[in-house]
């Protein structure tokens, strides 16, 4: 079952509804029914929807870090992206902030 489907399905057997997780997660309404459509390329950025798939997980009681992994593994174009921002040279504009040094 996607990810997206079983976050939904336990959030039903919960008797929660859409807008009982955003209150809960702070994740808009709009985006708890994106996610539990597995519509991910509307909702931006890798980092967001992990985070958000995070605090779905845990507000319906299933193991967060299995979710997020399962929600990789199901998009593997997000996650090479994700990846591939780490090989970026130094001094890359998307790769600047990173390589700051703490004084």
């Amino acid at each position: 079952m996607p990810v997206g489907q079983e976050l939904a399905q336990a959030r039903i057997v919960l008797g929660l509804s859409v807008d009982e997780v955003a209150q809960r997660t702070r994740i808009r309404a709009a985006n708890i029914k994106r996610i539990d459509q597995g519509d991910f390329k509307k909702l931006g950025a890798d980092v967001y929807v992990s985070g958000w798939i995070r605090s779905y997980a845990e507000a319906v009681g299933l193991d967060p870090a299995a979710m997020v992994a399962k929600y990789r593994a199901e998009n593997p174009i997000v996650a090479v992206a994700s990846e591939s921002q780490s090989e970026l040279p130094p001094g890359s504009p998307l790769n600047s902030y990173t390589n700051r040094k703490v004084k």
